[in-house]
């Protein structure tokens, strides 16, 4: 009876699953049953059609033509001369600016682009507001004004000319630099 009902709990588990348990010893002839054929040699091992050949080596992905090349970070590191305040500022001479900054790739390599422009872009993306040419700080050069870095690799972005803001805005100016993350940097200047 117990056979009777292991049996059943059996069949229903592998019309479940659709797996079957195969005892260990179902390879040999137990008096009265059909002989099930091993997938093992005596000595143990695996016949030689189930041996693996080589290790598998795993495939490198190939890039999207979708995806940037570039998806990494371009930081400003450093800003020179460092006039700025605990807000974060920098202070220059809008009559004569003359400021670097330094960027450095992180999380891979970059492909970067800086404008210079007058109004406070933080928060938004090149997706999100591109850059027109009624936002762009005339008379503000960046040089360069692009690039490609390497992970790790750093460029000097110079920042010369002059900078008279439009009338009634306030005399300041922003470097938004647009790479491979979602969000711009936008470092602020603010005329002395």
């Amino acid at each position: 009876m117990r056979r009777a009902w292991a049996a059943v709990a059996v069949a229903a588990l592998v019309a479940a699953t659709g797996v079957a348990c195969v005892p260990p010893d179902a390879g040999t002839d137990q008096g009265g049953g059909t002989q099930t054929p091993s997938t093992r040699r005596p000595d143990g091992t695996p016949p030689e059609s189930t041996r693996p050949t080589k290790p598998i080596q795993p495939t490198k992905p190939t890039p999207s033509a979708t995806k940037d090349d570039a998806p990494g970070a371009a930081t400003i590191i450093r800003v020179t001369p460092n006039h700025s305040d605990a807000g974060g500022r920098t202070y220059v001479a809008c009559e004569d600016i003359r400021v670097d900054l330094t960027l450095k790739a992180f999380d891979g390599r970059s492909r970067w682009r800086a404008r210079a422009v007058n109004v406070d872009l933080v928060g938004t993306t090149a997706r999100t507001r591109p850059l027109t040419d009624a936002l762009l700080a005339r008379g503000v050069v960046l040089e360069p004004s692009s690039g490609v870095l390497e992970t790790g690799q750093t460029r000097t972005l110079r920042i010369r000319g002059t900078y008279t803001p439009p009338p009634g805005t306030p005399r300041r100016f922003w470097v938004a630099v647009d790479d491979g993350y979602p969000s711009r940097t936008t470092p602020e200047f603010v005329c002395r």
